[in-house]
This record gives C-alpha cells, sequence and structure tokens, in this order.
C-alpha cells in the first residue's frame, strides 16, 4: 500500500498549524523498515496532534471523506530522538517532494 499526501496539503497543513517545514522529513527509516523510506514530523506528541488536527480539517473540508485521516493515524509509528520524538508513517510518501538545489 503506497499512500501520498501532497507537498501542497503538508504546506497547507503547515500554515494552518503555524509550523516551518523543518519539523517534515521525507524519508526517514525507522524500527522494522528495513530501508524502505516514509515521511516524518519531528516534534512533541503536542505538534503531532495539531498536525493531525489539521489534516482532519483540511481534507474533511476538501472532500468530505475522512478515511484518509484515519489510515494515515493508523499507520503512525514513533521513535525517541533525543529530546524530541519522530512520528513516521511506514507506507505513505509525500507527492511532489522538494527537490535539493543541487537536483534539476
Amino acid at each position: 500500500m503506497n499512500n501520498l499526501i501532497t507537498q501542497a496539503e503538508i504546506s497547507d497543513v503547515l500554515d494552518l498549524i503555524g509550523e516551518s517545514d523543518e519539523i517534515i522529513t521525507y524519508d526517514y527509516s525507522g524500527r522494522f523498515m528495513y530501508g524502505a523510506s516514509c515521511f516524518g514530523i519531528m516534534g512533541a506528541a503536542a505538534t503531532f496532534a495539531r498536525f493531525m488536527g489539521a489534516f482532519g480539517v483540511l481534507v474533511g473540508e476538501v472532500d468530505g471523506d475522512v478515511s484518509r485521516v484515519l489510515d494515515l493515524a493508523d499507520a503512525v509509528r514513533s521513535d525517541n530522538m533525543a529530546s524530541d520524538t519522530i512520528y513516521y508513517f511506514p507506507g505513505w510518501s509525500i507527492e511532489d517532494e522538494p527537490k535539493d538545489e543541487d537536483e534539476s
């Protein structure tokens, strides 16, 4: 299963919660992922909760079908990273992720 969130959705959610894109990682490989990668959110539990709430509002307003939000919530895993936690979503990726400046 490969589920996608668009870069525009990520930007809209970050705007709603007042966070920068620095909390998003595009290629996290967590425990038992065996080299596969997915997107993740760095921060405290409150940051994750605000992200999920805003994503739910956004998806609900756009298409009225919150099953994507529930699927994303079902996929979440977490790892401790020093003073923060990363919440990551195996099987999910961000469509149209930004490219490094070196890539063209």
